[in-house]
């Protein structure tokens, strides 16, 4: 998690691409990323849990982040990636459209979340907005609230 009081270190982010906008999350949170493997649908599992994978004898649920933040649903190409996150000791994997790169940011350049915006994705699911460069902007994911884990339960809803 970001500390906001100390604004002179910086923070290491991957960021991302869903339907062409620019996203990002901590990169203490990464495993790995792979290419798209095939998953197994669970029965009665939420509609944005697109299944799960056997990732070296571990099994994996993968999250459509495009189901999950209730995007316009432009498919997946050969660029598609599933990046493996632990969070809390929970595993899970989000797929995104391309991974674009790794970046170290200043916390300073870490700006707040807007009070109210018109996007697609809640407020709720963010931790502030990433200032890359003077006409770049990522959003930076919150991605416990994502994945809806609740850090005494250790579970994903």
């Amino acid at each position: 998690m970001i500390d906001t009081k100390n604004k002179n270190q910086t923070v290491q982010i991957v960021g991302f691409k869903l339907n062409s906008e620019e996203y990002a999350l901590e990169i203490e949170n990464v495993q790995e990323i792979i290419k798209k493997i095939k998953t197994t649908r669970v029965p009665r599992s939420k509609e944005y849990i697109n299944g799960v994978v056997n990732l070296r004898g571990i099994v994996i649920p993968i999250i459509n982040l495009k189901y999950r933040f209730n995007m316009s649903n432009q498919d997946y190409d050969d660029n598609l990636r599933i990046i493996i996150l632990k969070v809390n000791g929970i595993s899970a994997g989000i797929m995104v459209d391309s991974v674009s790169e790794v970046i170290e940011v200043k916390e300073e350049l870490i700006l707040p979340n807007p009070k109210q915006t018109n996007a697609e994705i809640s407020v709720d699911y963010l931790n502030g907005v990433c200032k890359v460069d003077e006409e770049r902007l990522m959003t930076l994911l919150n991605i416990e609230k994502v994945l809806e884990i609740k850090k005494h339960d250790n579970y994903i809803k």
